[in-house]
């Protein structure tokens, strides 16, 4: 499909979804015309088009980094297509930044903040979908270089760990992903 057309398509759709904010009842009411009117173009995993020479694949799962670098402040993302692979990645770049993640004690005159208290990198994965996400959860990398494991986004729950356990393989459990190490 060239260009123009692919344009056009989408815009019509654009059009046809606000038309239909406007007149929803309710949410699910709106998702379920969307599903209908964009289909199987929406299911992870599957092909939603290709051009000459090009597969476009959806990608399910999303792996976000922040961390402060000598620059400022950064933000990474990465994309796998499968669960695994984005911890197997979340593993190496958390313990790549754990070296790195050593702060000072903050001191605001009426509080401080000791090392362990701040969190120097968050090294989370989500997917699939990215308002609701199936699987959310992360490592936070304390200013000590210590690392904690969490689930969820916007309410966070620390993940327990068992005896012996790491933080990746603490949430591997939690996300029912088996550890073959």
């Amino acid at each position: 499909m060239d260009p123009l057309t692919e344009a056009k398509r989408l815009l019509a759709i654009q059009q046809s979804i606000a038309g239909h904010i406007a007149g929803a009842e309710s949410r699910t009411q709106l998702l379920e015309w969307v599903l209908e009117t964009i289909g199987e173009g929406l299911v992870p995993g599957e092909e939603r088009g290709t051009r000459e020479g090009a597969s476009l694949r959806a990608v399910s799962f999303v792996l976000t980094l922040r961390y402060s670098g000598p620059s400022g402040a950064r933000v990474e993302h990465e994309r796998f297509e499968e669960l695994a692979a984005a911890l197997d990645a979340l593993e190496r770049r958390a313990d790549g930044l754990a070296g790195d993640a050593r702060r000072r004690t903050v001191d605001l005159g009426v509080r401080q903040f000791e090392p362990v208290q701040q969190v120097a990198a968050r090294v989370e994965v989500g997917g699939p979908g990215r308002f609701r996400p199936r699987v959310a959860g992360g490592i936070d990398i304390r200013g000590d270089g210590s690392m904690e494991a969490f689930t969820g986004r916007v309410r966070r729950q620390v993940v327990d760990q068992q005896d012996g356990e790491t933080p990746v393989a603490a949430l591997r459990r939690v996300l029912g992903i088996e550890d073959e190490r």
